[in-house]
């Protein structure tokens, strides 16, 4: 037999054990996760948002990359498969985990090209509590990030490998913002190094086609989608804040709730802070030691996965140990790779910074472990560690016969809302817990209590037409801590006209016994723009989005209308009221001085299904109107700037009718 046919068979045969091994680690992670949909609960507040924004909320772009639109974008292309929330939520956390797992694994094994260190980064993750980190959408960003990373090692220049960072870091930060940071490092050094080998591929060749077309690729998402700018602000001293007092809290100087009383926590400790950097130049030593906290923190998380895993898994750590001690008795140590050591520097940093800057929160710390298994097979790759398919092979068998699958447990907030979902439609519902009618979108729509600027709670109750109060833990805790006495016995006792409704063995329901539908009946009011079509956006200043639940904002192009259509017809029917009156007014934040110009002139038409067209011009203090009945086709919108162009900010004001009969 030839030489050359004994190699092909060797290829042959290593590569049919690469397969299985792939086979295994999916398997493995399978056996991990087989006790879902019920081996996690609802997460409310964060998680239950970014679903939101997917399924009712979805705006058509990815303008605010803080949000995390690519995530939400995922959700409603989940949706299409499955549109129920609680299964849609559920299953996608399932979804995540898995890919986060997988493509880890899978990146391990493209960088060191050791399909051993591969298995011994699965077993590693299935054994360790790994997948526990709330949000889920982390592990959406570790999958994005893993196996663009593990594409960049594979680039054959230093500009190339720094463009497809570049590109994966501006992806990922559509779904965790922090990663902005690593854009912006890593495309300014992938422009300067193609700068500098400017003259080797002009006069050597081939040309850098692969750096430029993967700039090319982020310059049009930049266009498709926005260019993330860094922002401090407001919501960075809210993150810092509460943070802040949460290290307060686990140092033991406070037994306060850290979320509720940060402004307090930061004017007591921090007087005058105006933001993080300017809190660590005026109190130098206490900020400071929160930072050493920090990072004692992630260190401490680090070393508890790893003893996690000798103590309730001693099987596999002595496993993982022999495994990678045999991989590394014998090797052939190559150049190391410095261009992708620096682009997993630069991949790095902004969990780092996170970690140190913020907390030492489990969904950075998980980000920061897949990165630690990244840099390993950099090294193994660099030492050469000797391969074999078969250990890992066994391996893998081994993990997925000793590691015990994520147990079923409790789910009290799938419970609640099942529960929630039973009820008659009733309208508005105040809450502390997150998003509960997201999931009960056909009885009611939530309101939360850290959003009301109100002095007595019972008032406000019937100011704002609430008809249904969820008591739970946080909204008992967060009456006493804002000292709304009275508010607080109706939320233990009850009330005349109030009936108490238990939905689960934590939550409660407080509904009216008299229902007040004056607001929508039963629809989720923050799913107005799935209704919304939008058929055309004027040029250059086109507009169409949500400004609060019940008012569209419209502006006109430049001598180019916008249109849209509404299927208030729909909307009515979901409400279960008799029709929809819509307002068009001109925006209040029009001013004076716009208006004295020509601005603030908006020509309106309206056209049914029938072809029959309504005409208007909307002005300060001139408005129109139009009306709809149920179960009515969509009505299309023309919106054009009247020949003036300056200030044309146009409000929908829509109007339920007949709601709640």
């Amino acid at each position: 037999m030839s030489d050359t046919k004994i190699h092909n068979q060797v290829i042959m045969k290593r590569k049919a054990l690469v397969g299985l091994v792939s086979v295994l680690t999916i398997f493995c992670v399978a056996m991990f996760l087989r006790n879902a949909p019920h081996i996690w609960d609802i997460q409310m507040w964060d998680e239950t948002f970014y679903m939101a924004s997917g399924i009712f909320n979805w705006n058509h772009g990815f303008l605010n990359y803080e949000g995390s639109p690519l995530y939400s974008y995922i959700y409603r292309i989940a949706s299409a498969i499955d549109p129920d929330p609680m299964t849609l939520h559920i299953w996608m956390g399932v979804a995540v985990v898995a890919a986060g797992i997988i493509a880890t694994s899978l990146a391990v094994f493209v960088i060191s090209r050791n399909v051993a260190l591969s298995a011994i980064t699965t077993a590693i993750l299935i054994s360790s509590g790994y997948s526990q980190a709330l949000p889920k959408l982390v592990y959406a960003a570790i999958a994005l990030m893993s196996i663009g990373f593990a594409i960049s090692t594979r680039l054959p220049r230093f500009h190339s490998k720094m463009a497809c960072v570049a590109l994966t870091a501006f992806i990922v930060t559509f779904i965790r913002p922090e990663f902005v940071i690593a854009f912006y490092a890593a495309t300014a050094i992938a422009i300067v190094a193609l700068a500098f080998s400017y003259r080797q591929f002009v006069t050597a060749r081939p040309w850098p086609w692969v750096t430029v077309g993967i700039l090319v690729i982020v310059a049009v998402l930049v266009k498709l989608w926005t260019f993330p700018v860094l922002r401090g602000g407001a919501r960075a001293l809210q993150a810092f804040g509460q943070h802040f007092s949460l290290y307060l809290r686990d140092t033991g100087k406070i037994n306060i709730d850290p979320f509720f009383n940060y402004e307090k926590l930061l004017a007591q400790y921090l007087p005058g802070a105006t933001s993080e950097m300017n809190a660590l130049r005026l109190y130098p030593a206490r900020v400071l030691g929160y930072f050493v906290y920090n990072i004692e923190s992630g260190v401490k998380a680090g070393l508890g996965a790893l003893a996690g895993i000798a103590t309730n898994h001693p099987v596999i750590a002595i496993a993982v140990v022999a495994l990678a001690a045999w991989c590394l008795t014998k090797r052939t140590r190559r150049p190391l790779d410095l261009a992708s050591v620096v682009a997993w520097i630069v991949i790095a940093v902004p969990t780092a910074m996170s970690i140190v800057l913020i907390f030492a929160r489990d969904h950075y710390l998980v980000v920061a472990a897949t990165l630690m298994m990244l840099l390993i097979a950099l090294v193994f790759r660099w030492l050469g560690a000797r391969d074999t398919a078969i250990g890992a092979a066994i391996l893998l068998v081994l993990t997925a016969a000793v590691v015990k699958p994520l147990p079923a447990g409790e789910q009290p907030h799938l419970d609640t809302a099942t529960a929630l979902r039973m009820q008659k439609p009733f309208g508005a519902l105040l809450e502390m817990d997150g998003g509960w009618c997201y999931y009960a979108a056909k009885n009611c729509h939530s309101l939360y209590a850290l959003d009301a600027q109100a002095q007595n709670m019972i008032q406000y109750l019937d100011q704002a037409h609430i008809n249904g109060v969820m008591v739970s833990a946080p909204l008992l805790e967060w009456s006493k801590e804002t000292g709304h006495t009275e508010f607080t016995e109706f939320l233990q006792n009850g009330a005349p006209g109030w009936t108490k409704i238990p939905l689960s063995r934590y939550y409660t329901l407080l509904r009216r016994t008299s229902l007040d539908m004056t607001d929508w009946g039963n629809v989720q009011t923050s799913s107005i723009m799935n209704y919304v079509h939008v058929d055309h956006l004027g040029r250059q200043t086109g507009t169409v989005s949500k400004m609060t639940d019940e008012v569209l904002f419209v502006h006109p192009g430049v001598g180019d209308p916008t249109a849209l259509s509404i299927d208030l017809g729909r909307l009515a029917d979901d409400a279960t009221c008799s029709g929809v009156n819509v307002v068009a007014t001109l925006d209040k934040g029009v001013l004076p001085d716009a208006i004295q110009r020509g601005g603030g002139v908006i020509g309106i038409t309206t056209i049914n299904s029938q072809g029959q067209t309504q005409k208007g011009v909307v002005s300060r203090g001139h408005d129109v109107d139009f009306s709809v009945a149920v179960g009515s086709p969509p009505v299309k919108v023309l919106v054009d700037d009247h020949g003036n162009p300056d200030s044309d900010w146009l409000n929908l004001n829509i109007e339920p009718t007949g709601c709640g009969k």
